[in-house]
């Protein structure tokens, strides 16, 4: 393992902004958020109700199972629950800001890459916050405590539902975190993916015409196609490289 872990240090030392990376819900597991996939992922639990829990972070749920849908996100995505960047975060944040990396492109709705001080992150399916909900048809904005109250909008009548501002399945990605991660991806000798299980096809985007580089602790489907594997906690992987470049 010390092998790989030299090898990816030169490389970032090599290649100075001709790095991004892509993080995906592994990178926030230390922080004490649930992984979605993986043996304790939120995808595994089992529900009375025999509802999929992937299915209620879908578009189709919001209209057909609300109140379901409201108690999975107080369950499991509470916004308004305190957490804190961990040394993953914190890594990244040292690494753009000594231009190890030109950016982070991340699956993550929960701002912790911008709360460690990253500067360039493009957050591709949106950022879950504890006012970053909204009526689908009049588009009032509301909190979350709003939406635990009332899961359909009651102003003048309007009974559209309220969902947050993130993409669900079913969403379209918005252009605006799309284009910034098109330039954050750049002209990238080498790509970064950490904490990604790589089954969601959003940021295949942002993976080609780089060497990938993969830091997981589970295999992933891509892992033959990569330059480089590492199947390690990336608490250890994080804490090695910050003691090697970052100090």
């Amino acid at each position: 393992m010390k092998n790989k872990l030299d090898k990816l240090v030169k490389i970032f030392k090599a290649n100075e902004n001709t790095i991004h990376v892509i993080t995906g819900a592994g990178v926030s597991v230390a922080s004490n958020i649930r992984a979605f996939r993986g043996e304790n992922g939120i995808y595994n639990d089992e529900r009375e109700d025999n509802l999929q829990p992937e299915f209620l972070l879908s578009v189709e749920a919001l209209k057909t199972h609300p109140m379901e849908v409201k108690q999975f996100y107080k369950d499991n995505l509470d916004p308004t629950i305190r957490i804190e960047p961990n040394i993953t975060h914190i890594l990244l944040a040292q690494l753009e800001q000594n231009n190890f990396i030109t950016g982070v492109i991340t699956q993550n709705i929960d701002e912790l890459h911008q709360k460690s001080g990253s500067k360039n992150v493009s957050a591709i399916h949106g950022t879950l916050t504890p006012d970053g909900f909204y009526c689908t048809k009049c588009k009032t904005q509301f909190t979350f405590e709003d939406y635990l109250n009332q899961v359909y909008c009651e102003i003048k009548g309007c009974k559209g539902y309220i969902r947050p501002n993130i993409v669900l399945y079913g969403d379209c990605l918005q252009d605006e975190p799309i284009e910034k991660a098109f330039e954050i991806a750049g002209a990238s000798n080498y790509v970064v993916v950490m904490g990604s299980s790589l089954l969601v096809s959003t940021v295949y985007p942002f993976m080609n015409y780089a060497e990938l580089i993969i830091i997981n602790n589970e295999p992933t489907y891509f892992d033959n196609q990569a330059y480089l594997v590492i199947n390690e906690d990336l608490s250890v992987v994080s804490k090695y490289l910050k003691e090697h470049l970052v100090g």
